[in-house]
């Protein structure tokens, strides 16, 4: 019997170390060839804990198949940093050689219309005043802001403007001549602006500041929208009561979004990266995972701020789904990253982001030639 029961173990052990195997590959995978490996990159952090179980428990045994989930996660190992960072910078570290001017920041935000963590339209004016008083603490040259939208009452693009950010672009100007969805504020001037989609969630802009010229992209990759009913399946899930029509419909939902981000890097986001005259910034909310294709496919042509400087999980999602990093900031290599941060909040169902940048020294050389 004791036989039978290791044997179990076992094999349980082995379908726990592949299905890590696969979730760490499913970014290599286009969803369109395979789309429930590709889901499977929800799962890669999670599953690295419960193998790092397996190894803790098998030792504690005394056991070589400890071996088993060490070995997977030893080979997958290099993805784990895009899950969790020591040592970042939340502050660019002083330098004698390196004015302000010479520093580029960055915030990326969903703002979620100011409705909070919740889907229900309370407190917004007290939500909005929230966010701008960390535009004031950050001051940041630029902002990123996803799911952007002025309250009655109480303007906050006008607000910024007061602030410093009189350039301002949107993917939609409303009748009241107020910004919608995604919007670039900048105290920087814009040299030129444009629309990438019809959907309002992705716009960039040509932006100068002293030595930087660079193209800063805002992105919104299309949402799960999650309603009520759906957050109220995963409460279920989460506490295993599992109603499989209700749960195939919400497996549906992240599958045809996933499929999505496919075709919105395709179409919308590579182009914009390549055809660039300029270092390029792109940030926003991307609604997918490190693990993901959408992510290693833009980590292909950038970096990721995160990586670069920061430190701890730097999760930035703080709703019912299960909370992941789905918010970066990527460069082109022309630029350096010197500080990253994560703005913890309870004014939006995301956590913002910034980034500071300085001008590579060979691109500062180019430019004075």
């Amino acid at each position: 019997m004791r036989k039978v029961i290791r044997i179990f173990f076992i094999v349980l052990n082995a379908l726990i170390a592949c299905t890590l195997l696969m979730s760490s590959i499913a970014g290599l995978v286009p969803p369109s060839k395979a789309v429930v490996i590709s889901l499977l990159s929800y799962a890669f952090f999670p599953l690295v804990i419960i193998n790092a179980l397996c190894v803790l428990l098998w030792l504690f045994f005394k056991r070589w198949e400890f071996l088993i989930s060490l070995t997977v996660i030893l080979l997958r190992c290099g993805m784990i940093p895009l899950f969790i960072q020591l040592g970042g910078n939340e502050q660019p570290p002083r330098s004698e050689q390196r004015s302000a001017a010479e520093e580029l920041k960055v915030m990326s935000y969903n703002l979620h219309g100011f409705n909070g963590q919740t889907q229900k339209s309370e407190n917004r004016e007290r939500n909005a005043s929230a966010f701008l008083d960390v535009v004031r603490s950050e001051a940041p040259d630029m902002i990123c802001a996803q799911e952007m939208a002025n309250i009655k009452g109480f303007t906050v693009s006008d607000s910024l403007k007061r602030l410093g950010y009189t350039y301002q672009y949107s993917a939609v100007q409303r009748k009241d001549n107020q910004p919608f969805g995604a919007t670039i504020f900048s105290r920087c001037p814009m040299e030129y602006v444009q629309t990438i989609d019809n959907s309002s969630r992705k716009i960039y802009a040509d932006i100068k500041k002293d030595e930087f010229h660079v193209r800063i992209v805002c992105v919104h990759m299309s949402s799960y929208f999650f309603g009520t009913a759906h957050q109220d399946v995963i409460q279920d899930i989460k506490h295993n009561d599992i109603d499989k029509t209700h749960t195939r419909r919400l497996f549906e939902k992240v599958k045809s979004n996933v499929l999505n981000h496919e075709q919105e890097w395709n179409e919308d986001i590579s182009p914009v990266i390549s055809e660039s005259p300029y270092p390029i910034i792109v940030a926003g909310d991307f609604n997918d995972t490190p693990a993901s294709h959408l992510y290693y496919k833009t980590s292909r042509k950038l970096k990721d701020a995160y990586v670069e400087q920061g430190s701890g999980m730097s999760i930035t999602y703080n709703g019912s789904f299960p909370t992941y990093r789905i918010d970066y900031i990527f460069h082109s290599d022309q630029l350096h990253t010197l500080a990253y941060k994560r703005l913890k909040s309870n004014f939006s169902d995301h956590n913002g982001i910034v980034a500071v940048f300085e001008l590579e020294r060979k691109q500062l050389k180019r430019n004075e030639q």
